[in-house]
């Protein structure tokens, strides 16, 4: 794996400091039931503000974040729901930063805290809690949590780990580091038998691999990648409107292990808000990022993600960068099966969302940084 020296801006020490407390504490699956995680958070948050109104900005940057404050903050003050007043504070943090350092730095703390997981419940510091599953076409499995909370977060975590890794050193990229990967979650899988992240991390190195040599299949797959997340918005949509009278809808429910019903039940039984946050969470937990986005954020914050992706993916796609769509593909993907989008360190998508339009509204200039993907700074 690639070692790099990270050297840091006095200025940019808040930044470098909140995503070293996020990775680290969503390595190690600290939530907001850990008080120590909502301190850290906190302080971290904090550091992120001030350094937010230090900042200068043009009129349009000023805009897009007043914007997001403002909806995120009523949010917060309609349905007591901090998660976008927080995401868009740290990723609307990033302005004259270096990006490609914060993914790294994300990438390391993640993988450390990852691995330490893995180590320390495997010996039994940490107890290893598991469950038995029945699976069709597999029978009795028995499911390894490694200290996580679910043995389905295990695999979300290493799929994010492999997709960054690939972000950021895709061209130095070789088939032993493949391997290892390939390796690490097909072993991992037999302990934890989660069956999408599993799919999707082959899936993944297997395209990448492929597509290097292969521009017409690169192209074709951005494309996909492109309208990724309009694609998956739609058919979440549809799959939890149609569950109770489709059959098509009940066999994706089926490979879905039942995410959709859950779907259902929250459509039928609680209202979209157009701002705030239906209550549903507290009796259940949806796993899937953009019915989650809609029924906790409400349609107004929903409706500002959405139009961010198009436009950056339409700008990406017109530069030429389909490495970059791809991964959107693949952190779609991934969301569409979990509820992660505004965990910026799992999501990393968006920090190079945000970080890319700010650049570009700076002057009014389209800057295009398709040399991010697999730079090496």
């Amino acid at each position: 794996m690639v070692l790099v020296k990270l050297k840091f801006r006095s200025l940019d020490f808040p930044v470098y400091i909140f995503f070293t407390i996020l990775a680290f504490c969503k390595g190690i699956d600290l939530t907001k039931d850990s008080k120590i995680y909502i301190i850290l958070y906190v302080v971290g948050i904090m550091l992120l503000t001030i350094r937010l109104f230090k900042q200068k900005y043009n009129l349009k940057q000023i805009f897009l974040i007043f914007i997001m404050m403002i909806i995120s903050i009523l949010v917060l003050l309609i349905g007591h729901n901090s998660t976008p007043l927080f995401f868009t504070i740290a990723v609307c943090s990033l302005k004259d930063t270096n990006l490609n350092k914060i993914l790294k730095l994300i990438f390391y703390v993640h993988f450390v805290s990852f691995v330490t997981m893995i180590f320390l419940s495997s010996i039994g510091i940490i107890e290893n809690h598991y469950i038995l599953h029945m699976r069709n076409n597999i029978g009795l499995t028995k499911r390894y949590f490694f200290g996580y909370l679910h043995p389905n977060l295990v695999q979300t975590h290493l799929l994010s780990l492999i997709i960054l890794y690939y972000y950021l050193y895709g061209k130095k990229n070789n088939y032993i580091i493949s391997i290892f990967w390939f390796l690490f979650s097909f072993i991992l899988f037999k302990f934890t038998y989660s069956r999408t992240s599993f799919v999707l991390s082959i899936m993944f190195i297997i395209l990448f691999m492929i597509t290097r040599n292969k521009p017409k299949l690169k192209k074709f797959i951005a494309f996909f990648g492109k309208y990724s997340f309009v694609i998956l918005f739609v058919f979440t949509i549809f799959l939890s409107i149609t569950y109770k009278s489709s059959n098509f809808t009940k066999k994706i429910d089926d490979i879905l292990t039942g995410r959709i019903y859950y779907l259902n039940y929250v459509y039928t039984n609680y209202n979209v808000p157009i701002i705030g946050y239906s209550n549903y969470g507290e009796k259940i937990a949806i796993d899937n990022s953009y019915f989650s986005l809609l029924y906790q954020s409400g349609v107004a914050f929903t409706l500002i993600i959405f139009l961010l992706n198009l436009y950056i993916a339409k700008k990406k796609y017109d530069e030429k960068d389909y490495d970059f769509l791809i991964i959107m593909l693949f952190i779609n993907l991934l969301c569409f099966t979990e509820n992660l989008y505004l965990v910026p360190t799992i999501n990393f998508l968006s920090l190079i969302m945000m970080s890319n339009i700010i650049k570009r509204l700076d002057k009014g200039e389209c800057q295009n940084e398709s040399n991010n993907i697999n730079s090496n700074v």
